[in-house]
């Protein structure tokens, strides 16, 4: 069976397109699995913030600004659980992850000079928020979806471990980003 649409109604359960059966809470476990690990990697910030200081000439201010932006839109990202319970768990799912991609895919373009800004504090500041509120989507999306498939003996170490993976991105992330852009300091 493949999943291929997310039910907003009653547990929101997954229902398999082929089939139309329901796939189980395990298996949408599993799937949440992928989604926590994408909402983790927005907490990877500190592993480059040095290196878009250093690019960008921003003083540690402007560096601490652009990282403070996740906890500023903190303050509105209750509202992505009302986009959850007014539409469905797939809408919030696209919703999250187009502004995740994007945000983040616009700050990478703006990193690697492939377009220019005139106050890039600004837009990495703008960015970041709006990547953290899309994180917040999938985070919405999937927790949600796993505390109403579970019973509550099972909730706690289901979410938990989903939650974990949120972590493991943070790690992952920084990994690559060292693979791929190797430190020049000295003290290594």
């Amino acid at each position: 069976c493949t999943p291929i649409r997310i039910l907003s109604l009653g547990s929101m359960s997954v229902a398999c397109g082929a089939c139309g059966g329901k796939l189980s809470p395990w298996q949408t476990f599993v799937a949440s699995l992928l989604t926590a690990l994408a909402a983790g990697f927005p907490y990877a910030y500190s592993t480059y913030s040095n290196a878009l200081q250093k690019a960008f000439d921003l003083s540690i201010s402007q560096k601490e600004t652009i990282g403070i932006a996740c906890v500023l839109s903190n303050f509105v990202t209750f509202t992505t659980g009302m986009i959850v319970d007014r539409t469905s768990v797939a809408f919030t799912l696209v919703l999250g992850a187009t502004i995740l991609f994007a945000s983040f895919g616009l700050q990478g373009a703006i990193a690697l000079r492939h377009i220019t800004v005139s106050n890039p504090t600004a837009a990495f500041t703008f960015l970041t928020a709006a990547g953290n509120y899309g994180t917040c989507c999938l985070v919405a999306a999937t927790f949600g979806t796993l505390a109403k498939n579970f019973s509550v003996k099972e909730r706690s170490a289901v979410v938990s471990i989903a939650k974990s993976y949120s972590g493991i991105a943070t790690g992952v992330g920084t990994s690559i980003y060292l693979g791929l852009f190797p430190s020049g300091d000295a003290d290594e």
